[in-house]
């Protein structure tokens, strides 16, 4: 993320939340188990996710995205290739057509490389939002419903060709197919 430690224990101790010494006790935890210091401090449950992307939103200056709430549609989040979502933590989840913005939410809205990039791909402009990890999560389903979606109708064409072709239906053939 685009936010040393030194700046997030600043962000967190002008809060009053964390004493010094518990924000460097969890530096050290976090670089002994492989984590971020963010992660490490909502494990341990010294701040909640919410109060984490409110310090990271403010630190920022992005709005958090809130997508939970709000049905997202399938062909906005298929914009970007899933891999490339997966790996930025990035996805869209709202166009302004009208402004021509594209919203992007983000684990690390400090990623320029990633805004400049999807900001080229679009040919619109980008506003990036902070989001928690559990609501990237969410959007990230969006990609599974759609190869499930698509393997259902898959199948269900292959039932209905093997039976008008045959009267029966030949299993192993129809897996063969699929």
């Amino acid at each position: 993320m685009h936010i040393t430690d030194v700046e997030l224990k600043k962000a967190i101790l002008s809060s009053g939340l964390l004493t010094e010494e518990s924000f460097d006790t969890a530096v050290a935890e976090a670089k002994r188990n492989g984590r971020t210091v963010g992660n490490t401090l909502i494990g341990r449950g010294d701040l909640s996710e919410q109060y984490l992307a409110d310090i990271l939103s403010e630190y920022f200056k992005v709005p958090v995205a809130d997508i939970k709430k709000d049905q997202i549609d399938p062909l906005i989040v298929e914009l970007l290739p899933e891999s490339f979502a997966k790996s930025k933590s990035a996805a869209v989840f709202a166009i302004d057509k009208e402004a021509h913005v594209a919203k992007l939410a983000m684990e690390d809205p400090g990623d320029l490389g990633t805004i400049a990039f999807v900001a080229a791909k679009l040919g619109m402009r980008v506003e990036p939002h902070y989001v928690l990890a559990s609501d990237l999560k969410f959007v990230l389903r969006q990609y599974k419903r759609k190869l499930e979606e698509e393997f259902n109708v898959i199948i269900e064409e292959n039932i209905k060709r093997a039976k008008l072709e045959g009267g029966e239906i030949n299993l192993a053939r129809m897996a063969e197919e699929v």
